[in-house]
């Protein structure tokens, strides 16, 4: 919306006519990067993705697997921008124990994951996101990034 409102505004100066402006913000939003990643699996929640134990830090063998997985599966993703948009829908299974477990919980997980595999350079530029928990038949998560 922001950048329709931008586009709008920066082309009325110049007498555009509308058919003009829409064709003008096409090709903006069409520069714009986005990827859409597909993962089949759901990210572990932060509460099982470290341990502290004698003053140690370290994340545990399941956090391992998933930061090994996402970096396989994300080996061709990669989005370069100063800010970015992230959606992330988590499918749960259906009678999948574990439904009602935070969303929020699983957000950083995947984040730092992500920015493992090389998929964007640190998770502080994302500067706006979306999280919705969905029902389906197996659990996976599909995340959404778009240049801001």
């Amino acid at each position: 919306v922001g950048v329709v409102v931008a586009m709008s505004a920066r082309l009325s100066k110049y007498n555009a006519t509308e058919p003009e402006i829409v064709d003008e913000m096409i090709a903006l939003l069409r520069d714009r990067q986005q990827i859409e990643i597909h993962l089949p699996f759901l990210p572990p929640t932060a509460n099982n993705y470290v341990r502290h134990s004698q003053g140690r830090h370290y994340k545990t063998k399941e956090a391992v697997k998933f930061d090994d997985d996402v970096f396989v599966l994300c080996r061709t993703k990669s989005i370069f921008a100063k800010s970015l948009r992230c959606e992330m829908h988590f499918y749960f299974a259906e009678g999948r124990k574990g439904r009602k477990s935070d969303i929020d919980n699983r957000v950083k997980p995947l984040w730092d994951a992500l920015t493992k595999a090389g998929v964007f350079k640190d998770d502080s530029l994302i500067d706006e996101f979306t999280v919705l928990r969905m029902s389906g038949d197996e659990d996976k998560t599909v995340v959404w990034l778009e240049e801001l």
